[in-house]
């Protein structure tokens, strides 16, 4: 049910501007990785 972290700059260059958010939440009581998500969004820039 969570975004795969490994995945997330793959779905990035797949569906490009059609992504407007990730948004890492705790999803069922699934623990989301969102430190490595925020590393992720760190590491990029968006306007």
């Amino acid at each position: 049910m969570n975004i795969n972290t490994e995945y997330i700059e793959e779905y990035i260059e797949e569906y490009g501007d059609k992504v407007k958010a990730i948004i890492p939440v705790h999803h069922a009581g699934l623990p989301a990785d969102i430190d490595e998500i925020t590393k992720f969004q760190t590491s990029i820039t968006y306007p």
